[in-house]
């Protein structure tokens, strides 16, 4: 699945330089965020983990900012204020400002493509093919990377209670994968669980009722959900009355309902009951989509061209900025979303738009990118062949 991603990604950057990126989420919502989620949250974004929500935005919440620290230079030179010879000494009262930079959190990766964060770690998706894919974990403080599993071409993730579950594909299949889970624990004597096989490797979105992805080609491309226990990948939206024939590359959930974004131009953006039904489409813009996040009372989504809203039932779209990008994430005042380019960006603008700030530049193809209460944290992709890294920038 993961060379259908590159496929499309190259035949995106022929018309626009864009990607495809997601996150995952946490904690027991009434909201969710997308990524390449998350589950978005499961991944991507919604509000910070464990403080509701639970979808993807690639990500799950908020990110970047800058601040300033003040420099040496002394508070009084030799002499002082009353000195020999002066009003003022030697060195005075000047101060220097700095502005801190991102931090690598990991290094080395082999193509990572949606995250997820708690309170204590960051995990990852490592989508780097049958032999290299993996599921990973840091301390969001830094220190040293713990894998937790092998996963196939793994391409999406999401955090729910205390298990990490991701979407990969099946040992040489290319019509359809599997969602697995394993405590957030990890560890080499744990074997992960297999909950349902019907799923594409794209995004995730985790609730109480189950996870939701993107079904298999095999089956006719549609939304699937499968209960947390595990069983059979059941549509949310039968594929007769979607017709959609691109998998989705973002995906949320809340308290009701599913949504997405279709990976087609133009982009989709829909949504469904959560136990099934008809879906609604809430826009309809030029694409593809890639990243979605939702709150209370809108959804959020990037394409290649821009960052959007809608209400939640629908109505006028709004777009926050004319640059887009693939994986996306919100808190209480700002979208935050991935340019999927080398070198690319991490940038945000507020919630009902203003002025767009970027937050990190010169990034190797940014994609998930997820918050939390202080932080932004989004993975770079690099050049897929092991140059791949999570990175973390405060403030947000």
């Amino acid at each position: 699945m993961y060379s259908k991603l590159l496929v499309r990604l190259c035949l995106v950057v022929v018309v626009v330089a864009g990607g495809c990126g997601r996150t995952g989420l946490d904690g027991r919502p009434t909201v969710g965020a997308g990524g390449f989620a998350g589950a978005g949250h499961a991944g991507g974004a919604g509000v910070p983990p464990g403080t509701g929500g639970y979808s993807l935005a690639q990500g799950s919440s908020g990110q970047g900012g800058k601040m300033s620290n003040f420099g040496s230079g002394g508070i009084a030179g030799t002499g002082g204020a009353s000195g020999t010879g002066g009003v003022a000494g030697t060195g005075g009262a000047t101060t220097s400002t700095s502005t801190p930079g991102p931090v690598t959190l990991a290094a080395d990766q082999a193509s990572p493509v949606a995250l997820a964060v708690d309170a204590t770690n960051v995990y990852w998706a490592n989508s780097g093919g049958s032999r290299r894919g993996s599921i990973m974990k840091v301390p969001i403080g830094g220190g040293p990377a713990t894998f937790l599993s092998g996963a196939a071409s793994a391409g999406g993730i999401a955090l729910y209670d205390s298990n990490v579950y991701w979407a990969s594909m099946g040992m040489g299949s290319v019509s359809g994968g599997a969602v697995s889970t394993t405590p957030r624990t990890g560890g080499s004597v744990i074997t992960p669980t297999t909950l349902s096989t019907g799923f594409m490797n794209d995004p995730i979105a985790v609730g109480p009722t189950g996870v939701y992805g993107t079904g298999a080609v095999a089956d006719g491309v549609t939304i699937v959900s499968s209960p947390l226990a595990g069983g059979p990948a059941t549509p949310v939206v039968p594929a007769s009355d979607l017709s959609q024939t691109f998998a989705s590359y973002g995906i949320a959930v809340d308290a009701a309902s599913v949504y997405w974004t279709s990976f087609r131009d133009p982009c989709m953006v829909m949504k469904a009951p959560l136990n099934g039904g008809r879906p609604a489409t809430l826009a309809k813009v030029t694409g593809p989509g890639f990243g979605i996040a939702v709150d209370a009372t809108h959804v959020y989504w990037v394409t290649v061209n821009a960052v959007m809203r809608v209400a939640l039932a629908g109505g006028s779209e709004d777009t926050l900025a004319s640059t887009g990008g693939t994986g996306i994430a919100i808190d209480e005042t700002s979208v935050y979303w991935t340019d999927h380019a080398s070198p690319g960006s991490v940038n945000k603008v507020p919630l009902a738009g203003g002025p767009a700030t970027v937050l990190a530049s010169g990034q190797a193809v940014p994609a998930g990118i997820v918050v939390d209460a202080t932080s932004v944290y989004w993975v770079n992709q690099g050049d897929g062949a092991g140059s791949g890294s999570v990175m973390k920038l405060t403030p947000k």
